[in-house]
């Protein structure tokens, strides 16, 4: 936050103008009497305190700059692994800017020290690391890089997906049965990486910078240009992803009561993804009303990228990045 006084203003006036507006005096007189005393320092809001951090010591390479050190963090990485990986990092992981001929995105800043340190010793078969340091010191850009060089370095060489890879969007039809979310896909499915929280609210925080990273439209025309049209897919799998069950349970699915709960969370899940679409769209039209650099579609699943928000789905093919 660059005006940090700014801001706590902004958010103070807000929450004065939701009490104006639900709780209004008639009087003019009394009514700027109560703005004032709200205005008041310890009445409605104390005054902020404020605690500078400083930043972080820089490794002093930009990612791009790591593409061509032969004995740097990206030296277990093919040529083609290493740029797919710097360009996915660049369309959402990390801050980046409109690049020239040889990079479509350039880096803002070098990443920390620290972070090209996990970089290189999560790509290190059997070399485990931990991260301990502070708030806003990008712990989890520290264990993204390696994922992301790990998943580029991979995708590049994936098989093409057949036509209409994706397009398959069977609630929205009126057949009465469920299709698999990859169908047409030609490379294994499998769990890559799972990241596990112990609370349900961090899934969904870390789910929301998943989407920045996975599924921007940068990310998405990286992933069409490096890996012959194929996505990373990830996935949260926790109490809260519809629907309960299984598509077709492994030892009751010629039961009658086995059949009727299937239809039942058929339709759930119809109307969950549904739902999902609706909410995706509201956010969207938002973010081009608002014009701003931080998307509210980030905070809301999508169903046409490559997020998987269903269970069947992730039973199905497993996602790339499972979340849990």
């Amino acid at each position: 936050m660059l005006d940090p006084i700014g801001g706590f203003r902004r958010i103070q006036d807000f929450f004065i103008s939701y009490i104006e507006t639900n709780f209004r005096i008639a009087d003019p007189s009394v009514a700027i009497s109560r703005r004032n005393l709200l205005n008041s320092s310890g009445e409605f809001a104390a005054e902020p305190y404020i605690e500078p951090v400083l930043r972080y010591e820089s490794s002093g390479k930009m990612l791009e700059d790591l593409v061509d050190i032969d004995d740097g963090p990206l030296k277990s990485l093919s040529p083609k692994g290493r740029k797919a990986f710097v360009e996915l990092a660049l369309s959402g992981l990390f801050d980046s800017q409109p690049g020239d001929g040889t990079w479509k995105r350039r880096s803002v800043h070098a990443p920390y020290s620290h972070q090209t340190q996990m970089l290189e010793r999560g790509l290190r078969p059997g070399c485990p690391g931990i991260v301990t340091s502070g708030t806003g010191s990008g712990k989890t850009e520290s264990f993204m890089l390696p994922i992301l060089a790990a998943l580029s370095n991979e995708a590049v060489n994936w098989t093409k997906p057949e036509s209409g890879y994706l397009q398959n969007r069977w609630w929205n039809g009126a057949e009465n049965s469920w299709v698999s979310r990859r169908e047409g896909e030609k490379r294994p499915a499998a769990v890559r990486a799972l990241v596990l929280y112990p609370m349900n609210a961090l899934v969904e925080d870390q789910m929301a910078r998943l989407r920045k990273t996975l599924d921007s439209n940068d990310a998405r025309e990286v992933m069409k240009d490096r890996f012959a049209g194929n996505r990373i897919f990830f996935g949260q799998y926790t109490s809260a992803t519809p629907v309960t069950g299984y598509a077709s349970h492994p030892r009751l699915s010629r039961a009658s009561s086995e059949k009727s709960r299937h239809v039942r969370n058929l339709e759930k899940l119809r109307k969950a993804l549904n739902r999902i679409d609706s909410d995706q769209q509201a956010a969207r039209a938002f973010d081009e009303k608002e014009n701003s650099s931080e998307k509210t579609r980030y905070i809301f699943p999508s169903t046409d990228g490559g997020e998987m928000v269903s269970r069947w789905d992730m039973q199905s093919a497993p996602p790339d990045v499972l979340v849990t």
